[in-house]
């Protein structure tokens, strides 16, 4: 839980030689000797940074708030622990025990280690959030790259501008803590019209569109996946399930109990490969007709035809202008069903043989004659057909059902 901060407490209890160190800083309460003052003399310092200007001292007070909110046991933990993370390979852990006092431990890292502190605030941050777990493991490799962490944005972004008209800017910060891998997104709320004083202390109605905030973590060793977002369980399956698509590449369905035979998403990507072997007397693979929905996009469905089958990627030009012309990201889509157009090789004497099928996540419309098994099989090779993996309550599998996507 928080603890309650006041500045004039603050400056009391602060060690006297870091505040020294870092007010002279910042170019405050320069003529001051602080650890020559005595208990009735602080208000000069107070008064100092109260007149220091609103822009400077609105920093300070933000600066002592976090360094305030890191000055107990699990602060200074988490400092030793973000320090000895590969990324700083620091081990502070002598320095911090010489220092004894947790606000000064706080206070002497932000000052020495500013990069350390900064991580460790958001960190100590997100460990005191309400966490709402995936209910199965899920098997992934999470990607914690930059073009991943810019897709997520994207798609995050692109989620909460079709469902709710905001979310117009997003970043994305990743941090790791042992076996703990944690991702914070922030993102443009509602413009609103907070009253408000300006530098010069008049009083004005200032329009600030504000960020709100999401936060996701995947603990490699349990592979659990929690988040922390506002709002209904179907708006926490939606944002859960566009994490593990990007981050994780599996996707989870979209709610817990969705019961999926074939995934169907990397029908997406127009490097998919039609796996074919020259037994298979096939000329060639067309996908003709995608039905997509969108995450997040209620029960709206949007329906793309190739048109004329002598064009092969007819259909991804399609996709191509639907992505260029409504902004909607990759990620967001599903394919709900789709058509495909296989030409196989005829018999001699006879004209060219072609057979056109459905599927969806739940169905393959198919007959039992010899060429319908051959599409079957061709179905499974390319990976599409998941219907045999274990369901979550067999005793081959304590998970929930999973498909590792490749687009």
């Amino acid at each position: 839980m928080a603890r309650h901060f006041s500045l004039k407490s603050f400056l009391r209890m602060a060690p006297k030689d870091l505040l020294e160190r870092y007010l002279h800083g910042k170019s405050v309460a320069g003529d001051l000797k602080l650890r020559e003052l005595k208990p009735k003399d602080w208000d000069q310092v107070y008064s100092a940074i109260v007149n220091a200007g609103e822009r400077k001292g609105r920093a300070i007070d933000r600066d002592f708030r976090e360094i305030h909110a890191l000055a107990d046991a699990g602060g200074t933990k988490v400092l030793i622990d973000e320090a000895r993370n590969r990324h700083h390979s620091l081990d502070i852990s002598g320095d911090i025990e010489r220092l004894s006092d947790p606000l000064r431990s706080a206070f002497w890292v932000f000052l020495e280690h500013p990069r350390v502190f900064r991580v460790a605030k958001d960190l100590y941050h997100a460990e005191a959030l309400r966490w709402r777990p995936w209910k199965d493991p899920i098997d992934g490799v999470p990607a914690v790259d930059d073009g991943t962490k810019k897709t997520l944005a994207e798609a995050i972004s692109g989620y909460y501008r079709l469902k709710e008209g905001r979310g117009q800017g997003c970043h994305v910060e990743h941090w790791e803590r042992g076996e703990k891998l944690y991702w914070l997104v922030y993102l443009a709320d509602y413009a609103t019209s907070v009253p408000a004083f300006d530098e010069q202390h008049t009083f004005v109605t200032d329009t600030q569109r504000l960020a709100f905030e999401l936060a996701f973590v995947y603990d490699k060793q349990r592979r659990m996946l929690d988040a922390c977002v506002p709002g209904d369980k179907r708006t926490l399956w939606e944002l859960q399930r566009i994490f593990s698509k990007i981050v994780l590449a599996v996707d989870i369905g979209d709610t817990p109990s969705s019961e999926t035979n074939y995934q169907l998403d990397p029908l997406l990507s127009r490097e998919f490969v039609f796996g074919i072997k020259p037994e298979d007397k096939v000329l060639g693979v067309q996908v003709r007709t995608l039905r997509l929905g969108i995450i997040g996009g209620g029960s709206r469905k949007v329906t793309l035809d190739a048109g004329s089958p002598g064009v092969p990627h007819a259909i991804y030009d399609l996709l191509d202008e639907l992505f260029r012309k409504e902004s909607i990201p990759k990620a967001l889509l599903e394919v709900a069903s789709a058509q495909i157009r296989i030409s196989f090789v005829p018999p001699a004497g006879s004209r060219s043989r072609t057979r056109t099928f459905s599927i969806s996540r739940q169905t393959l419309a198919l007959k039992h004659d010899p060429l319908d098994e051959k599409i079957r099989e061709l179905v499974t090779r390319w990976g599409l057909d998941v219907s045999g993996q274990p369901k979550p309550d067999s005793p081959q599998s304590g998970r929930g059902k999973q498909r590792t996507l490749s687009v």
